[in-house]
């Protein structure tokens, strides 16, 4: 089984990852002695405000006159479990605390080894999570622990906007569950046998992230099927391999031209030489009239050179960025249009 690569895409992949509740087992914190600690944390805190300089000793406790961007920056640097004890302090850090950005940057990831531990927990506090990642870790969940983890779903799965995961069968037994997605992270799928994706499920679906390149193309045509038989979804980020099914990739990527804003592909071979593809692309292009990032990994600048070359003249692009292996006299890449502003970020790795 393949290990698990990093890749790029638009969004929040770069973010850490903070599980420590359920995810560590060495942590001083953990499941069993949570309602305990939260106590603790509570008399600690308290502590602490009564040394601040502003505090007034009567009953209407007040806290440093700080703005809420500040406040905002202090509580991003915590990890989740302490976000947690912040919000018991009083309800305008509870207020503060629950702000979006607060909430997506910290993920709740599910694994085989703690999926019972967070489905005991959740049924002992009200606990939400905007971002789960699902990490089967190569072996896949037993029968058991799959119907756990529809209980974990059914608890949290209104909840959450932003999903990673690594098996597509475990997308399609929750589909129903995860009615307020919006971003999806397929990047690192395994090859499943059978499993079809029905992006339907998932009305409100604004990102999505595909890859599926396993050597022998059954992923990707797994998820290309699913992604060309969108309906009434408009995507406006959107992370793609242009792969061996290049013709079906651009014919479903053509259903969400006009509203893609972010646009993220890998193109592994040189398009600006197939008679067949090359127009396809072209007409594509012409559609993108929203778009205002641009990130491509090509095979070479003369890919490049015909994306950009074909895009719509009157688009809103504020950002390009570049990456291809190979240079030669002919790869140069310039402003498509000469505008003042449109920021070019251009990586090549020269080869003797």
């Amino acid at each position: 089984m393949k290990p698990h690569p990093r890749n790029e895409k638009c969004g929040n992949e770069d973010e850490p990852i903070d599980s420590e509740m359920f995810h560590n087992p060495s942590c001083d914190t953990t499941l069993k002695n949570l309602d305990e600690a939260t106590q603790t944390g509570i008399a600690e805190t308290n502590a602490v405000m009564d040394t601040l300089p502003d505090i007034r000793g009567d009953n209407s406790t007040s806290l440093p006159a700080l703005p809420n961007e500040i406040w905002l920056k202090i509580f991003n640097s915590l990890s989740h479990g302490d976000l947690l004890q912040v919000k018991l302090v009083c309800k305008y850090w509870l207020e503060l605390a629950q702000a979006p950005e607060l909430r997506r940057r910290s993920k709740l990831v599910i694994t085989t080894q703690n999926v019972k531990d967070i489905c005991d927990f959740i049924k002992r506090q009200d606990f939400k999570c905007e971002s789960v990642v699902i990490d089967e870790e190569g072996r896949g969940f037993s029968s058991v622990d799959r119907e756990i983890l529809l209980t974990v779903f059914k608890h949290l799965g209104s909840d959450v906007v932003q999903l990673k995961l690594y098996q597509l069968s475990s997308l399609s037994m929750l589909s129903s569950l995860l009615p307020n997605l919006e971003e999806l992270n397929l990047l690192d799928i395994y090859p499943q046998k059978g499993v079809l994706v029905n992006f339907n499920k998932f009305p409100n679906l604004k990102s999505l992230l595909m890859d599926g390149d396993d050597g022998d193309g059954k992923t990707q045509m797994q998820l290309f099927s699913g992604f060309y038989q969108m309906s009434g979804i408009r995507l406006e980020a959107l992370t793609l391999n242009v792969g061996r099914f290049a013709a079906s990739c651009l014919a479903a990527l053509a259903l969400h031209a006009s509203s893609l804003r972010c646009l993220k592909l890998k193109i592994d071979f040189d398009i600006s030489r197939d008679s067949i593809l090359q127009p396809q692309l072209e007409e594509t292009l012409k559609n993108f009239t929203q778009l205002e990032a641009l990130y491509i990994k090509c095979h070479n600048g003369a890919t490049a050179r015909a994306i950009l070359e074909n895009l719509f003249k009157g688009n809103r692009l504020k950002t390009i960025a570049l990456d291809f292996p190979y240079r030669d006299d002919d790869d140069v890449v310039e402003n498509p249009d000469g505008r003042a502003g449109l920021l070019i970020y251009l990586s090549i790795d020269a080869q003797s």
